[in-house]
């Protein structure tokens, strides 16, 4: 009896190694696959991003074409404007003063 348990206990051991050495091989495997899938996803992820601004760059850019050909003042232009009246302002003032301090 005692070479029948021995021979059992044998024959669990091997069958566990060998589920070891399966699961191993199955885990390698399947890490390569799992890696590849994370690089493959990143590559689409950096393109994407990539494609994405260059179309949001495209389309600002013919939005302010087409806001400047509808005759509409750009931002540029209307801190210019405000700049000079600001200006025209500081020296309407000072005319004001001037004319006051002659009176």
């Amino acid at each position: 009896m005692s070479n029948i348990l021995k021979d059992i206990g044998v024959l669990f051991f091997s069958a566990g190694e060998e589920v070891e050495k399966k699961s191993k091989s199955f885990k390698e495997k399947h890490q390569d696959d799992y890696e590849k899938i994370k690089n493959d996803m990143k590559q689409g992820k950096d393109e994407f991003q990539k494609k994405f601004k260059d179309e949001l760059s495209t389309v600002k850019d013919r939005v302010s074409e087409t806001i400047g050909s509808l005759g509409s003042s750009s931002k540029t232009e209307i801190q210019e404007l405000k700049a000079k009246i600001d200006e025209l302002s500081a020296k309407l003032e000072e005319l004001s003063k001037a004319d006051n301090n002659e009176s």
